[in-house]
């Protein structure tokens, strides 16, 4: 299964990665990390409103991989992209990519 998500998503949604380590699921997250809740900044721009709450600095994604029992990395751009998605998917691995994308994977038990 191949999952895309920005990095608020991510943040909001961390117990589920847990759920998908513990079901020892083939999964590769491919997460966009842009440091912007985006459609609330959207939002407060449109009304306008001055931007509060909607920007935040990521913690270290890449460390995160090893957390849950993964080995991370970071890549950029569509090409670097498509290649990690495509050797995580080829080797069954379970992975997690950014833009800066903390690319973390571990041996799906068999």
């Amino acid at each position: 299964a191949v999952a895309l998500t920005g990095d608020a998503g991510l943040w909001m949604c961390l117990g589920e990665l847990g759920v998908a380590q513990d079901l020892k699921m083939d999964l590769v997250v491919v997460y966009l990390a842009d440091e912007s809740l985006t459609l609330i900044e959207l939002k407060q721009r449109r009304i306008p409103l001055a931007q509060r709450g909607v920007r935040f600095s990521n913690p270290d994604v890449v460390s995160l991989g090893s957390a849950f029992g993964g080995t991370g990395r970071s890549v950029r751009g569509e090409a670097a992209v498509e290649a990690a998605v495509a050797e995580a998917t080829r080797l069954h691995r379970r992975c997690c990519k950014p833009q800066q994308l903390p690319v973390w994977a571990k041996e799906v038990a068999k």
